[in-house]
């Protein structure tokens, strides 16, 4: 397969690029590429919001295999360390792109203890994926609507 890249590359005497077509001219022979047009289906926003909360379901239940793996090898907090770090490159894009204006805030003292709190969450839940079978631990979290409603009650006096 190597052996026939290289024949081909070497054989390769113009590559053209169109808005919407790609051609490899190797001699005599022109190869014409171009993209299929797959018809995309468009779906209600209820929909779309079901197929999202589908997709991040599964990319949840990913990372917490992810985290169950890992946690043979590493500790919690090293997992919350990279989890975060290459959380990091998704985001650097945008702060770079959106420029300091991304980290304006005027109430950057609860932004800290948000992140505090979310800090100490994502500690514990990496911890209770290391220690717990991974169907108690998803259990155990199906309960956070519970707790967000009895502590909204109490600290936020919401009825």
């Amino acid at each position: 397969l190597i052996r026939l890249y290289m024949v081909i590359s070497d054989q390769i005497q113009d590559f053209v690029q169109y808005r919407d077509t790609l051609m490899l001219q190797l001699g005599s022979i022109t190869i014409t590429f171009q993209p299929i047009k797959i018809p995309i289906p468009q779906f209600s926003a209820p929909v779309r919001g079901a197929i999202y909360m589908v997709g991040a379901a599964f990319c949840f239940s990913v990372m917490n295999l992810i985290i169950r793996w890992a946690s043979s090898e590493l500790s919690s907090l090293q997992i919350v360390f990279f989890r975060n770090f290459f959380a990091l490159f998704f985001m650097l894009p945008w702060v770079i792109a959106s420029g300091p204006v991304c980290f304006r805030t005027r109430h950057l003292k609860l932004h800290g203890i948000r992140s505090f709190i979310s800090l100490i969450a994502m500690t514990l839940w990496f911890t209770s994926l290391m220690y717990l079978p991974l169907a108690d631990s998803v259990a155990l979290n199906f309960t956070m609507p519970l707790f967000v409603t009895l502590g909204a009650a109490l600290v936020l006096a919401e009825k």
